[in-house]
C-alpha cells in the first residue's frame, strides 16, 4: 500500500482506482498528504463504480467537503435519501452528517 501511496505522490502515470482509493486516503490523511487527499477525492465525485451511500460515508470519514458536495448534488427525492438512511452505512456515519441529512430531507420535502 505505501509503494502505492508513493507511486501517487511522485509524477509518473500511476492512477487511482476503485481498490486503491480507500486505503490511498487512510495513507494521505495519516501522513498528510493534501496532494493525495485531493486527487482521490477528484477520482471519487467522477467515479461510477462507488455507490453514493460509500461516497458519503467516505466522505464523512476523511472530511471531504468537494466529494460531500458531490453526493448531495445527486440526492434528488425523499427516496434516494431514505435509501442511504435504510443501508448498514448510515449507522457509521457521523451524528453530524446524520444531521445534514436530516436538513436535505427537510429541504426537499417542503
Amino acid at each position: 500500500e505505501f509503494i502505492e501511496l508513493l507511486s501517487v505522490i511522485y509524477p509518473s502515470s500511476k492512477e487511482v482506482s476503485d481498490v486503491s482509493a480507500e486505503f490511498l486516503l487512510k495513507l494521505g490523511d495519516r501522513f498528510q498528504i493534501v496532494c493525495v487527499i485531493d486527487r482521490v477525492e477528484k477520482f471519487l465525485i467522477n467515479s461510477l463504480d462507488v455507490s453514493p451511500t460509500q461516497k458519503l460515508r467516505i466522505a464523512d470519514q476523511y472530511n471531504l467537503a468537494g466529494l460531500q458536495k458531490h453526493f448531495f448534488s445527486i440526492m434528488k427525492t425523499t427516496w434516494d435519501f431514505q435509501r442511504v438512511m435504510d443501508s448498514s452505512i448510515y449507522r457509521d456515519l457521523s451524528s453530524d452528517m446524520k444531521a445534514v441529512l436530516f436538513e436535505k430531507v427537510l429541504e426537499i420535502s417542503n
